[in-house]
């Protein structure tokens, strides 16, 4: 039964990565210009209303003591999708598919509804409708394809430095401790009841979502690169506060050091949500190119993945045998990513998607 139960785990896992994988892709290439930084940035805010629900729904069910206690949190992941299917069939087509498909006046009428309120005359929709089928052209006139186009050109090669690069270091940051080991840090500073480390990260996953939410809606206001920059730093903050509180906490059991990290826990989620958390599939869809746009979300979750590998099997080892002093590696991560942002992630504000390909091609 353990077995087939893990089985189904990762059938539903692998299901949940075709959405997830898509649906940055086609929220970049059908929002209207003007709301398509809010639009995708808010794709990746909202997972926190599944991890409130969760986190909450744990907490209500800390009392049971049998089975039932992780079985009710399971089974109510499964209404989400309950609600997904009949709403697909909702969802129109890219209009870059369907130029690259050769529909390209199925495109247009999509862009007139959507983009120009059914006027056939609206000049944004006309200007948008020629900028996506030129680049489209351009793309089919490449000689690279494949995988093999990242390394055609230094745009293009940015552009797959800037992909590992966003993605790493949304994983690096120390978000694996905060999030996935959250109840073992809690326990190094003496916070040990199920209840109150449930009810902890409830709150937690809460201030996330206002959070994220909040840095959703002014990403077109200070930009991108702001944003990223503004989250390094506040993590590096938290990470050395609560490098810190665990050092007090073990070398002289203050039990103080445990509400102090509580905060820094809630600090460090706050530069998290704020930058990496909305915009990180965000930033790749708006840098690649129609050809590589799918490619790049993939490497991008390819990269998360291998990274949660790390975070599952090294990270407990490292813990274990370096306690506090394994969270230093972390704040020389987080002190690199400020450096690196600011020398080499351009801004993509106030551009459409097909005008942020001449930031790095031109």
């Amino acid at each position: 039964m353990r077995i087939n139960g893990l089985s189904d785990v990762q059938e539903l896992g692998f299901g949940s990565m075709f959405i997830i994988a898509s649906c940055p892709i086609l929220l970049t290439e059908l929002a209207h210009p003007r709301h398509r930084a809010f639009v995708v940035a808010a794709f990746g805010s909202l997972f926190f209303i599944g991890s409130i629900i969760v986190s909450w729904t744990a907490f209500g069910t800390t009392h049971l003591h049998d089975q039932w206690s992780w079985r009710v949190p399971t089974i109510l992941q499964i209404i989400a999708p309950a609600l997904q299917l009949p709403l697909m069939l909702l969802v129109p087509e890219s209009p870059r598919w369907l130029v690259c498909q050769n529909r390209s006046h199925e495109a247009k009428q999509l862009l007139i509804r959507f983009h120009g309120n059914g006027d056939p005359d609206n000049t944004v929709v006309s200007e948008q409708y020629e900028e996506i089928y030129r680049a489209i052209r351009v793309n089919y006139q490449s000689k690279a394809t494949g995988w093999a186009a990242w390394l055609c050109g230094p745009g293009n090669r940015r552009r797959l430095l800037l992909v590992v690069a966003s993605t790493m270091f949304a994983a690096w940051c120390g978000s694996s401790i905060v999030t996935i080991y959250f109840s073992i840090a809690l326990t190094q500073v003496g916070i040990t009841e199920p209840a109150q480390q449930t009810a902890i990260n409830g709150g937690l996953q809460a201030f996330n979502l206002v959070v994220a939410l909040l840095g959703s809606s002014v990403v077109d206001k200070f930009g991108r690169r702001l944003l990223f920059m503004l989250s390094s730093i506040i993590m590096l903050i938290a990470m050395i506060g609560f490098t810190a509180a665990t050092a007090a906490f073990e070398s002289q059991h203050q039990d103080g050091s445990g509400v102090v990290l509580v905060v820094l826990f809630f600090l460090f989620q706050l530069g998290f949500s704020v930058g990496y958390g909305p915009l990180s599939s965000m930033y790749i869809t708006e840098i690649c190119t129609y050809d590589l746009r799918a490619k790049g979300v993939a490497l991008h979750y390819l990269l998360v993945h291998v990274s949660a590998f790390f975070a599952t099997w090294i990270n407990p080892i490292a813990l274990k045998s370096l306690g506090w002093r394994y969270y230093i590696v972390y704040v020389g991560v987080l002190a690199f990513q400020v450096v690196f942002t600011y020398l080499l992630f351009p801004e993509t504000k106030g551009y459409t998607v097909e005008q942020i390909s001449q930031i790095f091609d031109h």
